[in-house]
């Protein structure tokens, strides 16, 4: 167990790491002790600040991926003025739009959404593929698969 005391506040460097105990390290942050003679390393440090961006740092960057999806990336069934309908970062989703699916390793690729309004069958995917003859306009059929819940979505980057 580490105390806090003027010997170990000589070898103080003024930042603290973000750390998490599986071994994770994030970025640096201002220490808002003091130095060996007692005074504030930062003297006008916003400590309530660096906290939250500490902790919004571990939260966002190590812990949150790794025990959920971000809810604005998912595919919620909700209800507008035409009925039942899926949503996507508060924006309806309408049958034929593009999307983006997040694939292992962060890596996203284009998706087309679909769905046949019953409530009970998730909505699908189709992902185009690629070909030899797509230079002259023949490709083969697209991939289409069901959704899971749990599927991160994104719009495409300008929608």
């Amino acid at each position: 167990m580490s105390e806090w005391s003027a010997e170990t506040a000589k070898a103080a460097t003024s930042y603290l790491v973000v750390c998490c105990s599986c071994g994770w390290r994030g970025g640096r942050y201002r220490d808002w002790a003091r130095d060996a003679d007692g005074r504030r390393w930062w003297p006008n440090l916003d400590v309530e600040a660096e906290d939250r961006a500490a902790h919004d740092e571990w939260w966002h960057r190590h812990m949150a991926p790794m025990v959920e999806p971000d809810p604005d990336r998912l595919i919620v069934l909700g209800r507008d003025a035409g009925g039942m309908r899926h949503f996507l970062a508060g924006r309806p989703v309408h049958a034929g739009t593009r999307l983006e699916l997040r694939l292992l390793d962060d890596l996203w690729v284009p998706v087309r959404y679909e769905w046949n309004w019953d409530a009970a069958a998730p909505p699908r995917g189709y992902l185009g593929l690629g070909g030899r003859g797509e230079a002259l306009g023949y490709a083969p059929a697209p991939v289409s698969f069901p959704l899971p819940e749990t599927a991160e979505m994104r719009w495409p980057d300008g929608d």
